[in-house]
């Protein structure tokens, strides 16, 4: 019988709802990740420090999440999205090294790079 059954550090023993599927008991400071509304969803069962469950639970109880799946959901998505971030610009300052000649950066070169800017901008203006 208790299979069937889930524990919430709140609320005590609980009957999950069917579209959970197979569920893990969530025995001490662990939460319960539920990946549910998407194709191929899993449960994930994580242990986290005192500090961090106290975090997650305050954005739920806020109201910012809905539940700690949702928070946790969220902060991987925005770590992926960080580090596809990271790879593209890798890929880009290779592109760039490997575009031609390299141009020494110097006082010099900006206040050329500045004086033909200004110059481009007057010749626009007064077009």
């Amino acid at each position: 019988m208790r299979g069937k059954w889930i524990w919430q550090r709140r609320s005590g023993w609980q009957r999950p709802p069917e579209a959970f599927g197979h569920i893990l008991p969530n025995f001490g400071r662990s939460i319960k990740i539920l990946f549910m509304g998407e194709p191929n969803t899993v449960t994930m069962n994580v242990s986290l420090p005192e500090p961090l469950k106290g975090y997650v639970d305050g954005k739920v109880t806020s109201g910012i999440y809905g539940s700690a799946s949702e928070f946790v959901r969220e902060a991987i998505r925005e770590k992926l999205q960080r580090e596809q971030a990271k790879e593209l610009l890798a890929d880009r300052l290779l592109e760039g090294l490997d575009s031609g000649k390299p141009v020494p950066f110097t006082a010099g070169h900006f206040k050329a790079k500045k004086r033909a800017l200004i110059q481009r901008a007057v010749k626009k203006k007064s077009a």
